[in-house]
């Protein structure tokens, strides 16, 4: 003979969780406390930001004008922005940043510089002795893996209008300097790029303006080499060429992550509400139960 299992009522439920509410409560705290203990086994990491801006003053507006420069491929700001930082992120910036400096063997880790202070990991950062010391080591290491951990660090952010960049790192200082460092050889490339090209473009007009006799050509030619004599100048009295700082990097006294508080407060909602569930589902199986 079956027995029919009989209607269950939502307080009979509500009444068996709430009899069980300190063994909830007990075993929510429980897993928080190894959610939060769980999160030390995550890295420490240090995010340090600064606000940027393209230049993109008078002399550059009459150098887009003219079509020249590196403003040339400048249209609009975005458009400045985004050639910086596809710049920045490319391989070829990478292989320059590396060949002036031991940035490999910093990202690489092969050092430690966890006790050093600002000035001694910039002595770090730029003893080429290094690449010596660790040059079996490097050998072995991929160049594009190398890259790959360098773009990991970055990020951008052009939302703002502005552009903000931000490194990460497990050293809070060596965030504020690469951030530095970045910027200013960006800055050399973008100055370099165009004051050679200025210098050549100068030669070939000068060249041309003693061969030809149109006027109207030697007018055009002459527009041209001022743009260009306007772009050279603007590359050896300029510091900040290409990029300058709104708001500087800083060193972060606080990691960005891992966030621990939300290790706590995650591992507990989830437990308790898991552990609800749990409850009620045991206890309409018990009361289904036959008898």
């Amino acid at each position: 003979m079956s027995v029919e299992p009989r209607e269950i009522e939502f307080f009979e439920l509500l009444e068996a969780i709430w009899s069980k509410k300190f063994t909830i409560l007990s075993l929510s705290i429980v897993f928080s406390i190894f959610s939060y203990l769980f999160s030390f086994t995550y890295p420490v990491i240090y995010t340090s930001d600064a606000k940027l801006n393209i230049v993109d003053d008078s002399i550059n507006k009459q150098l887009e004008a003219s079509g020249l420069g590196i403003f040339n491929y400048f249209q609009p700001a975005s458009g400045q922005r985004s050639y910086v930082t596809e710049y920045i992120f490319s391989r070829d910036f990478y292989k320059q940043l590396a060949e002036k400096s031991s940035l490999d063997v910093l990202l690489l880790e092969l050092m430690n510089i966890e006790d050093l202070n600002e000035n001694q990991i910039r002595d770090v950062l730029f003893n080429e002795g290094l690449k010596d010391k660790y040059k079996e080591i490097l050998d072995e290491v991929n160049y594009l893996s190398t890259h790959s951990i360098f773009i990991s660090l970055m990020e951008f952010d052009p939302s703002k209008g502005f552009l903000e960049f931000r490194v990460s790192n497990k050293n809070p200082v060596l965030t504020k300097i690469l951030i530095e460092f970045i910027v200013e050889e960006a800055n050399t490339f973008f100055k370099n790029k165009d004051d050679e090209e200025s210098k050549n473009a100068i030669n070939f007009i000068i060249e041309e303006l003693e061969k030809t006799k149109i006027s109207g050509l030697q007018i055009k030619l002459n527009d041209i080499m001022g743009a260009k004599l306007q772009t050279l100048v603007l590359a050896n009295i300029r510091e900040n060429y290409a990029i300058e700082f709104i708001d500087r990097p800083y060193v972060p006294l606080s990691p960005s992550s891992p966030y621990r508080q939300l290790f706590f407060i995650s591992g507990f909602v989830i437990s308790f509400f898991a552990l609800i569930f749990f409850f009620l589902i045991r206890q309409f199986i018990f009361l289904n139960k036959p008898q």
